[in-house]
């Protein structure tokens, strides 16, 4: 849904539901399931819609139970652009992983959106631009890095008019960038340009503000040093007679990748624009229309693989306490088995285990608060918010997974207590698990 002149959510787009639905309903902000992610710019989950007491019905007929919707904020001027939902006809349908799954798309979508709201080419049926946002259903998020990064150089090939595209990825560790995906190269030359490595550092001296355009950089091959930078590091494709050309041999053009926090992922290398004339600016405003793509994806396929490591991180912690359990039938025992694998299975610097006792949790056991006022307090195991996030995990029987302080925050049920806090070795949180058993 987007905000509409007057303020109201209005539809925008839909699958799998009736398009006459479309366009039938409305809400304020902070009215309805959506209306309240959006204000309160936070995902909202409801199991049952008609359970929950944010939910609003609409002229349209319900065709799901429950509902999932994230806040589409653009991030640069912190406006709302609208809200991503999805439903599904049944009860409970939603993880924990497609929590992170639906905000991952709408923070990365916000950045395409945000810019797309800038072209003209947006509000036509037609279009490179159309055909940049569509081919995100192209992609397969569950393949590794590597190939999805190939599959976004043979659609900006298929796409946008450049002889050659080339994508190179930022290794944190050693600091290069490291080719891995090309297309439109000599079949016998691309082996060649696949794992080779730029210094990222001797890059950046050339990407000048003077040779900036739009978020993109154009290099021309009378840059001081720069032939011997090609020369080194880049492929130089043979030259060609063509009498009204424009574009050396030698000329570059250089997108950057950056993430939903604005860490350079990588860049992709232009070269044989069409008729080897300089791009013009629709073109270059396009590259970096699909650049926002290609960073959403490849920012994306990482979530994708980190949420499967995480789950098996979950599994192998369950299955283990489970087996130590097994051979105690001694609750402090079993208390001290939990948090003790836990911590050191996770390489975590703390666990903690909470026992349910009727409606209530206890915590009863933990590596750090041991000895404190903490043990023995009791929490009501709800969902309702600012209830805590192990009330929440207890009463939704599904784990939770932080790997930021700034994402845990974010939670309905964050209850904002830090106090805590300092019987930790390092007095602050960055990652957080909390699992069910």
């Amino acid at each position: 849904m987007k905000p509409s002149s007057s303020g109201k959510l209005v539809p925008w787009e839909a699958s799998h539901l009736d398009p006459k639905s479309l366009g039938q309903s409305t809400m304020r902000l902070g009215e309805g399931i959506a209306g309240n992610a959006l204000q309160y710019r936070e995902i909202i989950v409801a199991p049952d819609i008609r359970e929950h007491p944010w939910f609003t019905k609409s002229a349209q007929i319900n065709q799901f139970i429950s509902l999932m919707s994230a806040p589409i904020i653009d991030a640069d001027s912190q406006l709302p652009i609208g809200t991503l939902s999805v439903q599904s006809n049944q009860k409970d349908a939603f993880t924990t992983e497609n929590q992170a799954i639906l905000l991952s798309l709408a923070e990365q979508g916000s950045i395409s959106m945000a810019r797309a709201r800038e072209f003209e080419e947006w509000r036509l049926k037609g279009g490179i631009l159309k055909q940049i946002f569509e081919s995100v259903l192209e992609i397969d998020y569950e393949a590794d890095e590597d190939v999805v990064s190939q599959q976004l150089a043979d659609i900006a090939k298929k796409i946008l008019p450049f002889g050659m595209i080339r994508i190179r990825i930022h290794d944190v560790v050693t600091g290069d960038l490291v080719s891995v995906a090309a297309a439109g190269y000599p079949e016998e030359d691309r082996p060649a340009l696949i794992g080779k490595r730029l210094p990222l550092v001797e890059l950046v001296q050339f990407l000048k503000k003077e040779y900036q355009v739009e978020r993109s950089f154009l290099i021309p091959s009378n840059a001081p040093g720069w032939k011997e930078f090609a020369e080194r590091y880049l492929y130089i494709p043979k030259a060609e007679k063509i009498e009204i050309a424009t574009w050396d041999r030698y000329d570059s053009f250089f997108t950057p990748l950056l993430s939903e926090t604005r860490d350079v992922i990588g860049y992709i290398a232009w070269d044989q624009p069409e008729d080897n004339l300089h791009p013009q600016k629709r073109i270059i405003e396009a590259v970096g229309a699909f650049a926002s793509m290609a960073s959403w994806s490849i920012d994306l396929t990482r979530a994708y693989h980190r949420i499967g490591e995480q789950r098996n991180l979950i599994k192998s912690f369950i299955d283990s306490t489970i087996e130590k359990l097994a051979a105690t039938s001694d609750i402090n025992t079993m208390g001290e088995v939990a948090v003790n694998i836990g911590r050191e299975l996770l390489h975590a610097e703390a666990c903690s285990f909470y026992s349910v006792l009727s409606n209530e949790l206890e915590l009863t056991h933990s590596t750090y608060l041991n000895n404190t006022e903490y043990i023995g307090r009791r929490k009501p195991i709800q969902t309702s918010k600012g209830i805590g996030l192990s009330s929440w995990v207890a009463a939704t029987l599904e784990p939770l997974c932080f790997n930021s302080q700034a994402e845990y925050q974010k939670h309905p049920g964050w209850a904002e207590e830090t106090d805590q806090l300092r019987y930790l070795n390092s007095t602050s949180c960055k990652s957080l698990l909390l699992v069910p058993i």
